[in-house]
């Protein structure tokens, strides 16, 4: 919706100059009667705001944000700002209103969603602006990780209290190449003594994350862990999970 605000003075200016003098006696038309299609020319002058898509990614992992880049131009001959919706396959998403807008000028500026897992497969998206629409489409893929080359050295144990090192490959296997927070989750009583790795930080607790793995570069994992006082030799079950959403399970080639 675009929007203009006239003043007093200025309305009475726009009435004034698009009054017509029909010939009549003052008494009967008083001092003038308005021009209506001149009156309202003058008086409602507004904006015309147009808004077309400038830069949207083609391919979303769901979870991520889809954010499209747009130009909004005023080609009216008032100033102006404009109420702007993106709409996900007919759906509203995300709304906003333009900053305000000389005649002949444009702003670029952006607009954001956070795609889920029901959004997957080749959505249209579309802008709408008082003026018209713009419409692109884009894939929105399901989120995926792998794990491989799980091992644990040493594979046995001999007591409750020995340390032992995990090594495991993750792989971000979504197909649109952007990094994203990975957790590995180590099984009840293995705590994590430390983290070997640049790409994740040290943690005390069962999870650790890891960041930049993506489809063009994967990271190697290394884990130092221990089982509790009260742990029995058992097999170590890694799970790693990609955006909350999707997990990938293996279970290394040893005991603890």
């Amino acid at each position: 919706m675009c929007a203009i605000d006239r003043s007093p003075d200025e309305l009475q200016t726009g009435l004034k100059t698009t009054a017509v003098d029909i010939g009549a006696p003052e008494y009967r038309q008083g001092a003038g009667r308005v021009d209506a299609d001149a009156a309202v020319g003058a008086v409602a002058t507004s904006p015309a705001i147009t808004a077309t898509i400038t830069a949207a990614p083609d391919r979303v992992t769901a979870g991520r944000a889809l954010t499209v880049t747009y130009t909004a131009t005023n080609r009216g001959t008032e100033r102006g700002t404009a109420t702007l919706t993106l709409r996900l396959n007919n759906t509203v998403v995300a709304t906003t209103e333009t900053d305000t807008i000389a005649p002949g000028e444009q702003t670029t500026e952006t607009l954001s969603y956070q795609t889920t897992t029901a959004d997957t497969g080749s959505q249209p998206i579309t802008l709408h602006s008082p003026e018209g629409t713009d419409t692109k489409t884009v894939r929105i893929g399901e989120p995926q990780v792998q794990l491989s080359s799980v091992t644990i050295t040493p594979s046995q144990v001999s007591g409750t209290a020995q340390t032992h090192t995990l090594t495991a490959m993750i792989h971000n296997v979504s197909d649109d190449g952007d990094p994203d927070r990975i957790t590995m989750a180590m099984p009840e009583q293995v705590v994590v003594d430390a983290v070997g790795t640049t790409t994740a930080r040290d943690t005390t607790g069962k999870s650790v994350p890891v960041t930049d793995a993506t489809a063009i570069k994967n990271n190697t994992l290394t884990v130092s862990i221990s089982p509790d006082s009260n742990a029995t030799i058992r097999d170590v079950t890694v799970t790693t999970e990609f955006s909350a959403h999707r997990t990938d399970t293996q279970t290394a080639g040893g005991t603890t």
